[in-house]
């Protein structure tokens, strides 16, 4: 929790890993290649994209029901696991206030611009993007080896 006197922010990834710890507080084992498979997924999908996918390999939670994006995420937060987030924000990719200073445009200009084509943007989550820089090489890059939705 930041801000100033008056005014509170919340840093909601943190606190929804905070709150995931305390609900899932049963520690049972997880296989250890399930954990791997779930970290080396997070360099491509977001949790709520991993869950399907675990599913349809035939795997399930310790408690045999199927994976949901909440459950992938609790078991990251509690392994430990980078988060996608932040995998993404270390290639460079821009957040939408930084890249509506970036362009001085507002954000919701930045939102517009992405679903017109005009931007590019990688989802972490649901309606959550990060988005590459107008230009550069790191776009090119992730154009060649990762569909971003436009």
């Amino acid at each position: 929790m930041v801000g100033s006197p008056g005014k509170l922010y919340f840093d909601a990834p943190a606190l929804a890993c905070k709150n995931q710890l305390q609900v899932g507080q049963e520690r049972r084992r997880l296989p250890a290649n399930l954990i791997a498979e779930i970290d080396h997924l997070l360099d491509q999908h977001s949790p709520h994209e991993i869950a399907p996918i675990l599913n349809a390999q035939g795997l399930h939670s310790i408690d045999g029901r199927p994976f949901n994006g909440d459950r992938v995420y609790a078991i990251a937060c509690r392994h430990g696991l980078t988060s996608r987030h932040d995998r993404m924000r270390a290639t460079g990719l821009l957040t939408i206030t930084e890249m509506a200073q970036l362009l001085k445009i507002s954000e919701s200009e930045v939102w517009r611009r992405r679903r017109r084509g005009l931007l590019r943007g990688q989802a972490f989550g649901v309606n959550r993007y990060l988005y590459q820089r107008p230009g550069s090489a790191l776009g090119k890059q992730l154009n060649d080896g990762v569909q971003c939705e436009a």
